[in-house]
């Protein structure tokens, strides 16, 4: 089977899983892999994993070289191999770009792909197996990395200078890293953006979801936030318990102008009433979500009237 890696190495993972499976292939793009030794690490831990199906790795330049790059660094490879023809090829987290190409160069070998949990045979949209969602320790292995009991990252066996984690969960296939600002952000901000560079550094871009939230512009002067994520999303505020309709009674603002006002809510996340004039900080509030997000990443609130109470 032939296993195109080049958004999440959770594919790899869920590959081996497979049972009747006689070899794999992993198809590697060199911008998820940068060196050997990321290489070498990720199959000795597919070992320590207890997987036992024969794995073996070829290279190509992923999308990041562009559509032709792409293609001709598939056409170098498959020149390289040339007696091999997979039965199968598992297509998922793969673009478009390069199932295309290996559907061209392997008309004949069939198509499985990952949707969710359920693993499909295409295009008959056969369903042939199920599994457990991914762990997070197993994946972190999977890339060198583990969490210690405080929720703090080591790297190849190395602590990470990082603060521990407010959030750590698989989505799908790929692992969400989340930090939240606690006190003075200067000194914690610098070392997530050094960490999550080593972690890049290590193991390329794409293998996780980093999010640190509440740190405002320092964030950004400290990591590049084409990796970074610093705006809340809706599932964001979900996970930390707050939805539509959520309630917080009796909160004075952290921070007001004319126009609004902020106020915590919970680690790292804002909450943004409208206002028509300055209020004072010293007041109290009864405010509930609308479960609307600005473009900032505040979660819209609305005063709970009198009248509504009664």
């Amino acid at each position: 089977m032939l296993v195109p890696v080049g958004g999440s190495r959770g594919n790899i993972l869920q590959a081996c899983k497979l049972e009747g499976v006689a070899e794999i292939h992993l198809l590697l793009t060199r911008s998820l892999f940068p060196t050997s030794d990321t290489v070498k690490q990720m199959l000795q831990s597919l070992i320590d994993l207890g997987f036992e199906t024969p794995v073996s790795v070829g290279f190509i330049d992923g999308p990041e070289a562009g559509p032709v790059g792409c293609r001709d660094s598939i056409n170098e490879w498959k020149g390289s191999k040339e007696d091999y023809a997979p039965d199968q090829i598992f297509v998922t987290g793969s673009t478009l770009l390069i199932v295309a190409s290996l559907s061209r160069l392997f008309p004949s070998a069939g198509l499985i792909t990952l949707r969710g949990r359920e693993v499909f045979r295409l295009p008959e949209e056969e369903l042939i197996s199920t599994f457990d969602p991914l762990e997070l320790d197993v994946y972190l292995a999977l890339h060198g990395m583990e969490l210690t009991k405080g929720k703090k990252l080591k790297i190849n066996g190395n602590p990470l200078g990082a603060p521990a984690l407010g959030d750590c969960r698989m989505i799908g296939t790929r692992a969400s890293l989340t930090w939240f600002s606690r006190g003075n952000p200067k000194k914690p901000t610098q070392m997530i953006g050094s960490s999550i560079r080593e972690i890049v550094e290590s193991i390329g871009i794409g293998a996780f979801e980093f999010n640190a939230f509440g740190f405002g512009p320092l964030m950004g002067n400290s990591s590049d936030p084409k990796v970074v994520n610093t705006v809340p999303e809706m599932r964001n505020f979900r996970n930390e318990g707050i939805d539509e309709g959520t309630e917080e009674r009796g909160v004075s603002p952290v921070h007001t102008n004319p126009l609004r006002a902020l106020f915590s809510l919970g680690r790292g996340l804002t909450g943004e009433l409208v206002t028509e004039r300055r209020i004072s900080r010293n007041k109290k509030f009864d405010i509930r979500a609308t479960g609307e997000i600005t473009e900032n990443g505040r979660m819209t609130m609305a005063l709970i009237e009198e009248e509504e109470e009664e």
